[in-house]
């Protein structure tokens, strides 16, 4: 069986196979986030709404949830323990206040804080639609959505969580071991 060489700088020459992420819907995918425990920074909403299934997306019909006017509103989602996430999809308000979500990061790690690293950001996301944010395998037990620069309400009506899938997670399945291995002291690229 053949394997294209990986090099990896300053560590080895390991066999392996290339894995790819693929963010698009899949068949088989499960939504992993109801069954977690979700909260937020604040109460005016049931944090636990926006991981209900319900896809509504006017909020007075009882799935979406807000927290209040505050700097730094967070949701967060803990899965009960880490996952290799290959994407999450977020779903925004549909009967008002679509700019809310502009700028939310979406973070995932393994600290019970919101302190860990960024899957992506909501750039611009329009009234009842979603975005689905591509994970590449990142790896953690929370899920969190953050408003980091401004005072706002976070208002959410949907997060899916979506792990990644059995064959594409063949670095696992695959007992990678060095070919050889050596220590890079100065290295030059000529990219021409």
């Amino acid at each position: 069986m053949n394997f294209p060489l990986i090099l990896l700088l300053g560590i080895g020459v390991y066999a392996g196979a290339q894995v790819m992420f693929d963010c698009k819907p899949q068949p088989q995918e499960t939504n992993i986030a109801p069954t977690g425990v979700a909260t937020q920074s604040s109460h005016p909403g049931n944090a636990r709404l926006v991981i209900d299934g319900n896809p509504n997306t006017n909020y007075f019909k009882g799935s979406c949830s807000h927290t209040d006017y505050q700097p730094r509103a967070w949701w967060r989602l803990d899965l009960q323990h880490s996952w290799q996430i290959a994407s999450i999809r977020v779903v925004n308000r549909g009967d008002c206040c679509s700019a809310r979500l502009n700028g939310a990061q979406i973070r995932i790690g393994n600290r019970p804080d919101n302190n860990n690293p960024v899957c992506g950001i909501i750039t611009d996301i329009s009234l009842g639609s979603s975005t689905r944010l591509c994970c590449h395998g990142m790896e953690g037990r929370y899920v969190s959505v953050v408003m980091p620069l401004r005072w706002e309400y976070l208002t959410l009506c949907e997060v899916e969580v979506f792990p990644v899938l059995q064959d594409q997670n063949m670095c696992k399945q695959l007992d990678l071991q060095p070919l050889s291995s050596y220590r890079v002291q100065s290295l030059t690229l000529n990219l021409s």
